[in-house]
């Protein structure tokens, strides 16, 4: 029998193909493999999203809220002294003479400081264009004020005239330390032949006032004005001819109200003479139309001579 026996060069040639089939199985096979590892770690890490995705965010909590602070409650005002400083405001314009010494603000707040008396002299004659009104403050150590305040002496026609800053005056606070409100001090005699301070509306007296001068006020637009126990005079005519004067406050202590103390306020509808007063003069009252309430109390030791004259509308 004849055997056949391949060439050698065939043989090796099976084999070798036989090897790259091997090779290539096996590289398949790995490649499956891989793929496989490569589709299981994408499965879990989706599987990892969703689950992610599917727990719930944690709700921040909310910043705590200040609460408000409370708010302060405003000083009180202070009380007027004799060291009280002007009002707030810019100081415009200020001088001064002898021992008295004034500045003005933008406010419109006059205010004198210095001792001794006040006088004409050491009033500034205003010419300030944008100032409408005036509000005078008397403090420090001035302890009296003298006559024809605010008012400038007219030589030939002999008469007072207010003087521009005399003209928009319209109240005045007299600090304590005063004493003494001379005779036409801020007011006007019917003889001077001119009014008082034209514009003043309100005053405050200081409880160490002791008197008031004839006229000190007369002729002036006041609506109201109370007198401290201090007063122990209210002087000849002090509010004479104040026509528009509603209402006057009278405090205990008040000893003598002079002839023609109120002459002339025909607005005034009510006055209570405290127990404290033993005097009132001649026409204190007189021609106070608008007057229906008078009361006295005991202690009166006599009533001048028409004192009442002219109270058409006097009731009780």
């Amino acid at each position: 029998v004849e055997v056949f026996e391949e060439p050698a060069e065939e043989a090796a040639a099976v084999e070798e193909i036989e090897a790259v089939e091997e090779a290539e199985a096996v590289a398949e096979v790995e490649e499956i493999e891989a793929v496989a590892e490569v589709e299981e770690i994408e499965a879990v890490e989706e599987a990892e999203t969703v689950e992610e995705a599917e727990e719930p965010t944690e709700i921040e909590e909310p910043a705590e809220i200040e609460e408000p602070a409370e708010a302060e409650e405003p000083a009180e005002a202070p009380v007027p002294s004799e060291e009280m400083p002007a009002a707030d405001g810019e100081i415009i314009d200020s001088g001064g003479s002898g021992n008295i010494s004034w500045k003005l603000t933008s406010d419109g707040t006059l205010t004198f400081s210095g001792s001794g008396t006040l006088t004409t002299d050491d009033i500034p004659r205003g010419g300030w264009d944008n100032i409408d009104e005036i509000h005078v403050i008397i403090t420090g150590s001035i302890t009296a004020l003298g006559e024809h305040l605010f008012r400038k002496w007219n030589s030939p026609n002999y008469q007072w005239y207010t003087s521009r800053c005399g003209d928009i005056v319209t109240s005045i606070t007299i600090l304590s330390g005063v004493t003494t409100i001379a005779n036409e001090a801020l007011g006007s005699s019917i003889y001077s032949g001119t009014w008082g301070l034209p514009a003043l509306q309100s005053v405050t007296l200081p409880e160490t006032l002791v008197s008031i001068g004839e006229w000190a006020f007369g002729k002036t637009p006041l609506k109201t004005v109370t007198i401290p126990g201090s007063v122990k005079t209210i002087g000849v005519n002090a509010f004479g001819g104040c026509d528009s004067m509603e209402t006057v406050t009278l405090y205990h202590g008040i000893k003598t109200i002079d002839s023609y103390a109120f002459n002339g306020c025909t607005k005034l509808s009510a006055v209570i003479v405290p127990a404290s007063v033993t005097n009132i003069g001649d026409h204190a009252f007189v021609n106070c139309r608008s007057m229906t309430s008078l009361t006295l109390n005991e202690g009166i030791k006599s009533v001048g001579d028409s004192a009442f004259e002219g109270c058409t509308s006097l009731t009780s």
